[in-house]
């Protein structure tokens, strides 16, 4: 996609094709869409058999796979692979096989507070001729700051495990919280029907015998529809033992 010098502002504009994401272009788009399928049309057809030119951009893109692309202005790779220097056109103050990056941070510091004092001693004795002490302190904080990118990588992937590492064990004091609560409550709930049985048995021997004399005075038709409290509380018991 070329790029677009007016997506470079701090609150760009939309792009000119937005106008065509109008409900009359997306309810043609449908229709175009299910008589290609009707037809065993592929739904991702390319843009030439679009019968209008409103169609061009309604259908979503294929992802990028290779290559590069532009957002708001600027050029993005699709692999994200730091750029040398000799890429960006900046001289490299360090050498280029493998070095020990600690070591050649600490030189790059020991130049940049020496460039410093010479930029101070120039300030004094010659204000004009600044402007190369400067270029040369840019330089070397552009050489430091591309090393430290250069670990960007180790850090993401060390921050993602800090982050799983402490996700893991949120859910696992999570779980036990948990486990701890169900266990006070089944306590709870068994010392509550402990006590509950030890009450309701009582009371259900003081209702046989009331149920036995209620029986013996109440008529023969009315005795099978009677409901009796030792009926309710066995059935309490019962509902009581599925819960505990």
């Amino acid at each position: 996609m070329a790029t677009q010098p007016q997506l470079s502002a701090a609150y760009p504009a939309p792009p000119d094709y937005y106008k065509r994401f109008s409900d009359e272009n997306l309810e043609k788009f449908r229709n175009w869409k299910d008589n290609s399928n009707d037809t065993n049309l592929a739904p991702t057809a390319p843009a030439t058999v679009h019968p209008e030119k409103e169609f061009e951009f309604l259908e979503p893109p294929k992802p990028i796979t290779e290559g590069d692309y532009w957002m708001f202005g600027k050029r993005w790779l699709i692999e994200d692979v730091l750029p040398s220097l000799e890429e960006q056109n900046v001289q490299q103050l360090y050498p280029k096989e493998n070095i020990d990056r600690v070591k050649e941070l600490k030189k790059l510091n020991f130049s940049l507070v020496f460039s410093f004092l010479e930029l101070v001693e120039t300030l004094i004795r010659n204000p004009t001729q600044f402007t190369m002490n400067i270029d040369h302190i840019r330089l070397i904080l552009i050489n430091m700051h591309h090393i430290i990118n250069e670990y960007r990588p180790h850090q993401a992937k060390e921050t993602l495990i800090l982050i799983l590492q402490e996700q893991v064990e949120k859910r696992k004091k999570d779980t036990q919280e948990l486990s701890n609560s169900c266990d006070e409550i089944l306590e709870k709930l068994t010392s509550i029907r402990g006590e509950f049985i030890d009450k309701i048995t009582d009371q259900m021997d003081l209702d046989e015998t009331n149920v036995k004399d209620e029986e013996a005075n109440t008529p023969l038709y009315n005795q099978a529809n009677a409901p009796t409290k030792s009926n309710c509380n066995r059935k309490l018991l019962e509902l009581i033992d599925l819960i505990v």
